[in-house]
């Protein structure tokens, strides 16, 4: 009961903020707006590094040869003829595509 009082004085006076509450208000706002700025310029550097990678993952892939792979399921086995890939970096990632 004692904060409800306190809140409809506060409402009902006329007296207005001070400078310090007003100081403070805009330095928490600036910083703030600073630490948005700076994570979205870390999440563009990073969406902008992973879609470099990402186009070298799939660029890269030199060494090429044919295989034949089999896929079991529920209802049996099914055999297909990929292509496989490997990378030349230090990761060395392996992929395939159906011919």
């Amino acid at each position: 009961m004692k904060t409800k009082a306190i809140l409809e004085k506060k409402l009902r006076s006329r007296a207005g903020e001070s400078i310090a509450e007003t100081l403070s208000a805009l330095l928490i706002i600036t910083l703030a707006l600073t630490m948005l700025a700076g994570s979205i310029v870390s999440a563009a550097k990073i969406n902008s590094e992973t879609r470099n990678m990402d186009v070298e993952f799939s660029t890269e892939g030199e060494d090429t040869s044919s295989s034949t792979v089999t896929i079991t399921h529920s209802s049996g086995h099914t055999t297909v003829e990929v292509n496989l890939y490997t990378t030349d970096d230090d990761n060395e990632y392996t992929y395939y595509t159906q011919k």
